[in-house]
């Protein structure tokens, strides 16, 4: 089973579930739904989501400028 029919699943389990649930019980189905077809839409959308910090912690420091402390000033 690929990932897509996976989700595909789990998003038919969801939606049957949030029929026939108490109120209280609808707002995790409905945010747990919401999670899905986000994950869904980025699957058929191809494109890679990046994140700005696992960029700089894997070591991407091109986009790192850096000042030289002034020299009036000693570094803390």
């Amino acid at each position: 089973m690929t990932r897509q029919q996976s989700l595909e699943w789990n998003l038919r389990l969801v939606e049957a579930a949030m029929g026939d649930v108490e109120p209280s019980k609808l707002a995790p189905l409905s945010k747990r739904h919401s999670e899905l077809l986000v994950e869904l839409a980025g699957l058929s959308s191809g494109v890679k989501e990046v994140d700005p910090f696992d960029e700089f912690f894997n070591g991407d420091l091109s986009n790192v400028v850096g000042f030289p402390a002034p020299k009036d000033r000693e570094a803390s």
